[in-house]
């Protein structure tokens, strides 16, 4: 399957997050342990100075329920949103408040069997960026379905 449009972009005063979908691994035959579809993703992050630009892998399931709590938490401007990749090496948290600020928090952590580098990094966002953010995670959705990578249009 093409993954070229598979994306969803996280703007920031401060910086950009922005996860591609690389590969998809047996759509549409096998779901993965961790819901949805396994994937190998390319992530960008820039925050302030620093950037990394890195594969991971992380299930349309978890992208599914990110978006399920972004959803939530931008119609109530309150709450969280949660995604963690596969193997833990990116976690991520939004947390909304009632103003339409947007705190996102974050590590990315490198393990290459010799060393270890870990990134922690926030972003200051709104509410306004947060609706590209949702659109992107919807195309995703649509085109690889739920946890059970049953269809969700």
């Amino acid at each position: 399957m093409n993954t070229s449009e598979h994306l969803f972009t996280l703007k920031g005063d401060n910086g950009l997050l922005q996860l591609k979908i690389a590969e998809v691994e047996g759509f549409p035959h096998t779901t993965s342990c961790f819901g949805g579809y396994d994937t190998r993703s390319v992530l960008q992050l820039t925050a302030g100075i620093f950037s990394v630009q890195s594969s991971l892998y992380l299930s349309t399931g978890a992208l599914y329920r990110f978006l399920q709590e972004l959803e939530k938490s931008h119609r109530t401007l309150s709450g969280q949103a949660h995604l963690n990749s596969d193997e833990g090496d990116l976690q991520l948290t939004l947390t909304f408040d009632r103003q339409g600020h947007v705190m996102v928090a974050g590590t990315f952590t490198e393990n290459n069997g010799l060393c270890s580098n870990e990134l922690r990094f926030e972003l200051s966002t709104d509410q306004t960026f947060i609706s590209e953010t949702l659109h992107g995670l919807r195309a995703i959705a649509a085109a690889f379905g739920d946890e059970q990578g049953k269809s969700t249009s």
